[in-house]
């Protein structure tokens, strides 16, 4: 038991005196200098190592950030032309209501109701309209129709009971009789054509008819009151071996842009 104390005393003076021998002549720090040179490259690698992984993961962060605020950006671009489209919609309609509004205004005294223009007739036929006003709002067939600056538009030729459809002054159907100048007096006949213009026929040839010349609706048809502008002459000649006219006839609006008429009464005194 003896002899096993006195060996760690022994080995225990022997460390001691060989760390201070070691510490007085410097080989402790050498020895602290040898395995800090060898620990401190490991402990660089793994810190540089560490440092690039934090570095790609906030890289890889941004970059997703990135993306995510180029996406949001087109989605807020792709709202704002959106808004603007429809603002730019509202007013054309707003300005077309007014000037429907406008005209009426001018013309208190005749019974005219809006309506706006909904849609196409079947097979999208691009000469018949749909409009939101029928029975219940007291329309009926043969009524005229006329745009929001008062020229013809067309006549209504089907009803029912919340909407009605109108064949317009571009249809090959449509037909009406017309007097030219100041006269109400019936002098011949416009028919439909599609595009911006119809054909002016039945016209006697002993008339002085010239080109530029407005024409408008006579006082035959009972459903449609006279005096309403159709268009103007842009074309006239003599009709080969006949006592008649003919000629083409520039209508007074765009059918493409119809998107409020007039719906025009019997009562409606000109």
């Amino acid at each position: 038991m003896r002899t096993s104390t006195t060996k760690k005393l022994t080995y225990a003076v022997i460390l001691i005196t060989s760390i201070v021998f070691l510490f007085s002549f410097g080989g402790f720090r050498s020895g602290v200098d040898w395995v800090n040179s060898v620990i401190m490259p490991i402990q660089k690698f793994f810190y540089e190592k560490n440092n690039k992984v934090d570095t790609e993961e906030f890289e890889d962060k941004t970059r997703l950030d990135l993306v995510d605020e180029i996406i949001n950006l087109r989605q807020e671009k792709n709202k704002v032309e959106q808004e603007k489209a429809e603002l730019v919609f509202k007013q054309k309609e707003f300005e077309e209501i007014a000037a429907a509004h406008e005209y009426v205004s001018r013309y208190e005294k005749r019974e005219i109701k809006l309506a706006n223009v909904i849609g196409l007739g079947a097979n999208q036929d691009p000469g018949i309209l749909v409009i939101d006003k029928g029975v219940s709002d007291g329309v009926g067939m043969g009524q005229a129709i006329i745009t929001s600056s008062g020229v013809l538009a067309g006549k209504i030729f089907d009803v029912e009971q919340n909407r009605s459809y109108i064949r317009l002054l571009t249809h090959p159907d449509f037909a009406i009789s017309i007097s030219i100048g100041e006269n109400t007096s019936a002098v011949g006949m416009v028919q439909g054509q599609f595009g911006l213009s119809a054909i002016l026929s039945f016209v006697p040839n002993n008339l002085e008819v010239q080109k530029g010349q407005q024409i408008f609706t006579s006082n035959l048809d009972q459903l449609v009151p006279p005096g309403i502008l159709i268009g103007q002459i842009e074309q006239v000649e003599s009709e080969p071996n006949t006592q008649f006219l003919r000629g083409v006839v520039g209508i007074g609006f765009n059918p493409d842009i119809l998107n409020v008429v007039g719906i025009v009464f019997e009562d409606m005194n000109l």
